[in-house]
């Protein structure tokens, strides 16, 4: 029994220093650790503060900017310029010396016709709209998936530490009454 005892705190020791490792804080025996309460589920739903939905997020915002500028692709366009010179022969071509000259003015442009082009990459773009929606999705009802399965894996230990208990009550009566016996000179110490 005090062989067993013996163990058992190596065990308890040894158990600590890994946690202690792990957690990166010193941890000694009189450490009191405590089992958190038991979660009822997981909300699925908090899982949105995943940066995966920041991206998905993000890709829509994206894709509405590109719709926005596709739109405005058509519609017409003015523009200044001015531009500054310095050369030989100058405007005049008859003239042969260095001249300073400049043009300025007014530039518009409009394409009134574009053969579809919009509309089909307007399509184009509501299409990966949805795509990302599909996978926004199919990404939540993984992370679903993934949190029942966890779920169920975490029944499934808390019965087998349930059993556990019960097999170490079983052992401990049998323990207490192999003793009880040796103490009587019932069974020899090879039995117990």
């Amino acid at each position: 029994i005090a062989q067993a005892k013996a163990e058992t705190k190596a065990n308890k020791n040894s158990a600590m220093d890994i946690l202690s490792q792990l957690l990166n804080t010193p941890l000694n025996e009189s450490t009191n650790l405590v089992i958190p309460p038991e979660a009822s589920g997981i909300d699925v739903l908090a899982g949105q503060k995943r940066p995966e939905y920041a991206t998905f997020d993000l890709s829509r915002k994206k894709i509405e900017r590109s719709i926005d500028l596709t739109e405005r692709r058509s519609l017409p366009k003015i523009s200044a310029f001015l531009q500054l010179s310095y050369a030989r022969p100058g405007i005049n071509a008859f003239d042969n010396t260095f001249q300073k000259y400049y043009i300025a003015g007014l530039r518009a442009s409009w394409t009134f016709w574009n053969w579809n082009t919009d509309n089909r990459d307007r399509e184009i773009l509501r299409q990966q709209q949805s795509m990302i929606g599909a996978q926004e999705e199919t990404f939540t009802k993984n992370i679903s998936i993934a949190a029942q399965k966890n779920l169920s894996e975490i029944d499934k230990l808390r019965e087998l530490i349930k059993l556990d208990h019960e097999i170490i009550a079983l052992r401990k009566k049998v323990t207490q009454q192999l003793s009880s016996q040796l103490d009587n000179g019932v069974v020899t110490s090879s039995e117990y």
